[in-house]
């Protein structure tokens, strides 16, 4: 409405990646002397996305990997800041001994973003892990990272009752 106080506004709790948001551009003084308004996409910003994953696809991720952040579009890339992973013990623990990886490419065990060995074994309680991106030396990848998702997947088949809330935080660039 125009004429409104933005402290008049209702409050928004969580932004699309295709939200708009207003910004004023201080370094263009076209439109006046302290700055210029302009629109910014949400997904400009660092965002974060949920991701449930179900006992029965996470005992999968061997062969079915999860996307948890989708792809960014043409000359665009995710690239990942930290992915918080709670596991949620229901029954069951897991007691298969395998690696969980982030990455782009699902297909290869030796080209990830991050890796979890041995990740959530032997554990029966809801516990919470946080990966922050320790790569590879050989790099994350094979070719260029845009138009490509973030996944989640592991070196074996996980079995117990338990599920994964995946917080995927990033942010998307731009490549030249």
């Amino acid at each position: 409405m125009a004429g409104q106080r933005l402290t008049d506004k209702t409050e928004l709790d969580t932004l699309a990646k295709d939200d708009l948001l207003m910004v004023v551009d201080v370094d263009d003084t076209t439109g006046s002397a302290d700055g210029t308004s302009k629109k910014i996409q949400a997904d400009n910003l660092i965002t974060t996305n949920i991701t449930t994953i179900l006992t029965g696809d996470v005992n999968q991720l061997n062969t079915a990997s999860q996307i948890i952040v989708p792809t960014a579009g043409a000359n665009r890339t995710v690239m990942p800041l930290s992915v918080m992973i709670e596991c949620i013990y229901s029954t069951t623990q897991n007691t298969n001994n395998q690696y969980l990886f982030v990455g782009y490419d699902d297909t290869n065990s030796t080209r990830y973003w991050n890796a979890y060995k041995g990740f959530y074994y032997n554990i029966s309680a809801t516990t919470t892990f946080c990966m922050t991106g320790n790569g590879v030396s050989g790099g994350m990848l094979n070719g260029f990272t845009d138009n490509l998702p973030l996944k989640i997947w592991t070196s074996g088949a996980y079995n117990g009752d338990w599920a994964m809330k995946v917080y995927a935080t990033y942010h998307v660039i731009d490549m030249a």
